[in-house]
């Protein structure tokens, strides 16, 4: 493959990556929007009543977010050397920030 397209590749998952973040992570109101989702077309977001057993957001989210982050650290790595400590920082300021964010928005 062209390095040129894996650079380009290793952005798109890149974007994939935050993306899922910001739909898997808690905002102001205490719940993501994957769990809003699940909610709305009837499977919820928890495999038990009361908030209790496992939390299927979680099940969905962590391995994608994993994927993400390996394709995007595969794709990157050349260019970037730091890339995979770049985006855990990264992961680590928007998980703290996205929730202030968002208290202004809604």
């Amino acid at each position: 493959m062209k390095r040129g397209h894996q650079v380009y590749k290793g952005w798109l998952w890149m974007a994939g990556y935050f993306l899922l973040l910001i739909l898997a992570s808690n905002h102001s109101h205490g719940y993501s929007f994957l769990d809003s989702f699940l909610d709305d077309i009837g499977i919820g977001s928890w495999s038990k009543e009361a908030k209790t057993g496992w939390h299927i957001t979680s099940l969905i989210s962590i391995p994608l977010l994993l994927l993400c982050l390996y394709q995007t650290v595969r794709g990157l790595k050349e260019r970037y050397p730091r890339i995979l400590m770049i985006m855990i920082i990264a992961t680590f300021i928007c998980s703290f920030v996205y929730p202030k964010f968002t208290e202004g928005i809604f």
